[in-house]
């Protein structure tokens, strides 16, 4: 998507009707339309126990207003199209277990984006986690994932839990804010 450029006008310069027209409605449609998009998972994802991290698979997207993921084409990555401040917010549910350090986090272009980790300490319960941070994205060149892990247990976790009451747990939702 292209964000419209701010025209400056100098003393005494005269500009038709139609131009000025132009000019505030293209910034209007885009702020009105600017980049959202909303990805989750049908499927389940097996984060084994004492590694590092899985970038979570998405199946689908909601909104996907800019066509910054793609289904066929590295399906765990927004790779942003249009640049700038994003607000990325991404969850997942873990199933009941007796491990005490699982969460997630977002990685911009596979390095953890700092003060986006999210754990629990709390075992034997089901666990929803929520990571979010505002991100800088180069149009085209950066991308963004959720990272879902499970570092003290002996099984396998799957997200989402078997017979969690809503189909879809993972998302991850992503809205341009700002140049």
């Amino acid at each position: 998507m292209i964000i419209p450029s701010t025209r400056y006008f100098t003393a005494g310069e005269v500009e038709t009707g139609a131009y000025l027209n132009s000019a505030v409605t293209n910034l209007g449609n885009f702020m009105l339309g600017r980049p959202i998009a909303q990805l989750t998972t049908a499927n389940t994802t097996s984060i084994t126990a004492g590694t590092t991290g899985l970038a979570i698979t998405w199946t689908s997207s909601n909104i996907n207003r800019d066509n910054s993921w793609s289904s066929g084409t590295n399906p765990t990555r927004y790779t942003a199209a249009t640049a700038g401040w994003y607000y990325i917010q991404g969850s997942a549910s873990f199933a009941s277990t007796t491990a005490t350090n699982r969460g997630t986090w977002i990685a911009k272009n596979g390095t953890t984006v700092p003060g986006s980790y999210s754990n629990t300490g709390i075992a034997s319960h089901q666990f929803t986690s929520n990571s979010s941070a505002f991100v800088y994205l180069n149009g085209s060149t950066d991308y963004v994932e959720l990272f879902g892990f499970c570092l003290t247990t002996a099984t396998a976790l799957a997200v989402p839990p078997a017979g969690s009451p809503a189909t879809i747990t993972a998302q991850m939702n992503l809205l341009w804010v700002s140049l």
